[in-house]
C-alpha cells in the first residue's frame, strides 16, 4: 500500500465534518469515520 499525508487543512476539515455529523444524529460521526477510512484504504491501494 502506498503511504500518505494529508494537509493540516484537510485535516481540519475532517475534524470539523465530524463534529457537524456528531451533532446531526447519534453515531453518525462514526459511519463517516468508517466511509472516509475505506475511501483512504481503496485510494492508496490503487491510486
Amino acid at each position: 500500500m502506498k503511504p500518505c499525508w494529508f494537509h493540516p487543512e484537510a485535516l481540519a476539515e475532517a475534524d470539523e465534518a465530524v463534529a457537524f455529523y456528531k451533532e446531526q444524529q447519534p453515531a453518525l460521526e462514526v459511519r463517516f469515520l468508517e466511509a472516509l477510512n475505506d475511501t483512504i484504504s481503496r485510494i492508496r491501494r490503487n491510486p
